[in-house]
């Protein structure tokens, strides 16, 4: 599908070591692409530290599992905490924020 230029799918694959949490799940992400750009995104309603983390990973296993790479990644969160904004920064994410959850 393609929307504003981008193409936009749902890859889905399988994490069998649990590298993204430590239990094997499965690998659920929305991916946009335009050329050679390459664009994550997740959204949650409340976003703690362990969802940063686990988005984190969830991309490092993506680029992985497709030899992509990622040039950016987005969190989008109704709710986060202080922590995990910061946590996000360090981490290349960019936060999208509804409310802040101090």
């Amino acid at each position: 599908m393609h929307h504003l230029g981008y193409n936009v799918e749902h890859f889905r694959d399988r994490d069998p070591e649990g590298f993204i949490n430590g239990t094997p799940r499965s690998n659920d992400l929305d991916v946009f692409t335009q050329n050679a750009t390459t664009i994550v995104n997740e959204i949650k309603a409340n976003a703690s530290g362990a969802d940063v983390t686990e988005f984190a990973r969830s991309v490092t296993l993506y680029e992985r599992q497709t030899g992509k790479t990622v040039n950016q990644k987005i969190l989008f969160a109704v709710t986060i905490k202080r922590q995990a904004i910061e946590q996000a920064k360090e981490l290349g994410i960019v936060v999208t924020i509804g409310f802040y959850d101090f």
